[in-house]
């Protein structure tokens, strides 16, 4: 299955969905395109600055998001291609995910519900 950075990100803080995140992908090996880390990094950035998040929560943030057990694909001319046949629906980072998850046969884990709106996707969304 394709986890999406908010997902690994829920994890990675123990957020409060985090429990049910993790009950959809126990015993799989998630997915996701290389960028989820960077993304995920991003928001404990933005959090971090913003004081809405103590510095050091983040820097552990940091750590539990880079040791996510994720197996990271690359984001190719052609995965990119595909995204942007999405772009009136989904900005092409999240486009890129439901891209990967329909290339793998494969649902799509978020916690955006921007995905379970958006037609034309070529794969399940599961929010947990």
């Amino acid at each position: 299955m394709v986890v999406d950075a908010g997902v690994i990100l829920e994890i990675a803080v123990g957020g409060p969905r985090a429990e049910p995140a993790l009950a959809v992908i126990r015993g799989h090996r998630p997915e996701a395109p290389g960028h989820a880390l960077i993304e995920a990094v991003g928001v404990l950035r933005r959090l971090a600055t913003s004081r809405s998040m103590a510095l050091r929560d983040a820097e552990v943030g940091v750590h539990r998001v880079l040791a996510f057990p994720a197996r990271l694909h690359e984001i190719g001319p052609d995965l990119a291609a595909a995204a942007w046949q999405h772009r009136d629906n989904l900005t092409i980072a999240d486009a890129v995910y439901a891209v990967l998850a329909s290339r793998l046969r494969a649902p799509l884990v978020t916690l955006d519900r921007a995905f379970v709106r958006a037609p034309r996707l070529h794969c399940e969304i599961v929010v947990p």
